[in-house]
């Protein structure tokens, strides 16, 4: 591929990344525009075959080694500098974690200037509440695992059912052994009336 020149990191305010296309490289070779890394391999399968382009937009930066951006075990100082808010169609079950934006530095892994079109995404990608509650068998799905002592959101909601359930049972029961009782009494009363 022709060199496209260098251009300031910090200049890019947006990057369109699209899927199965490779970064333009100069100095290491090419990468894929968009990687999903550190997730459930399903779930990286689900998303690559899920997203199509992914718009990453920069929201400047936040001080030199703020972040690891290089590529290849390379950190460039001007992807490390740039935080970056990325966004992709996903389907309802899972949600884009955390995104890295890599850059080849122009000259070196250190320069400012990065290769025009040299830019790619690491992503990760987790199951939403709706992922997490279809992934489960149909037995389970009051048990969700909770991160504190406490019971978790479908423990809670079943309690919930059943103790406002408590009292009509209560009554219902009560209703019962009651109208047993009276009509226990009034067949009671029929008898003696008969022997009389």
């Amino acid at each position: 591929m022709a060199d496209q020149g260098p251009i300031p990191l910090s200049s890019i305010r947006t990057l369109l990344l699209t899927s199965h296309a490779q970064t333009a490289h100069r100095r290491s070779p090419p990468i894929p525009q968009l990687s999903c890394v550190d997730s459930d391999p399903s779930l990286c399968r689900l998303a690559r075959s899920s997203i199509t382009t992914m718009t990453c937009t920069s929201l400047g930066s936040d001080g030199p080694g703020a972040s690891d951006g290089g590529r290849e075990d390379e950190p460039s100082a001007a992807a490390a500098d740039i935080q970056w808010s990325c966004q992709a169609d996903l389907p309802e079950e899972i949600r884009l974690g955390a995104t890295h934006v890599v850059c080849e530095g122009y000259d070196s892994p250190a320069d400012t200037d990065v290769l025009r079109g040299s830019c790619g995404v690491r992503y990760t990608v987790g199951l939403t509440d709706l992922g997490e509650d279809r992934s489960r068998p149909p037995h389970l799905l009051c048990r969700r695992s909770g991160s504190g002592s406490g019971p978790a959101g479908g423990e809670e909601q079943a309690e919930t059912r059943s103790s406002r359930a408590a009292p009509y049972l209560f009554w219902l029961i009560f209703s019962a052994v009651l109208v047993r009782i009276l009509y226990g009494a009034q067949a009671v009363v029929a008898v003696e009336s008969c022997h009389l």
